[in-house]
């Protein structure tokens, strides 16, 4: 009875395996949705020099009277381990990874993965 409850039992420790890039854009997408929920409570995106950090924490108690995060978990990186390039330029943000080779330019896992959001 065991031996079968074991064969049926699902695989519970199976992670899907995503390469750097998917995992890259999976994570953008995550700091998008973070950074509009920011936006929907304090009425602006971080500024540049407060950048991503803001989703962890509340960096200027004044100017974020109604903030309600944390809006993410933990820090995101990209694939490659790496911070992200977050630049705010009023109602657009812009999330950037340099990608593998971690240098502007680049093609196949070296390409650059771009996100921009807004109007501005």
């Amino acid at each position: 009875m065991v031996v079968i409850g074991v064969l049926l039992a699902p695989n519970i420790s199976y992670v899907p395996h995503f390469s750097p890039k998917k995992s890259t854009s999976i994570s953008i997408s995550m700091v998008e949705v973070a950074l509009d929920t920011f936006l929907g409570d304090n009425g602006i995106y971080p500024s540049d020099e407060e950048g991503l950090d803001a989703l962890l924490k509340n960096v200027n108690r004044e100017k974020y009277i109604y903030y309600n995060g944390p809006y993410l978990p933990k820090y995101i990186r990209d694939g490659w381990g790496e911070d992200f390039i977050y630049l705010n330029k009023g109602k657009t943000f812009m999330i950037l990874s340099y990608g593998a080779d971690k240098k502007e330019g680049g093609e196949g896992d070296n390409e650059d993965i771009l996100f921009v959001k807004g109007n501005d």
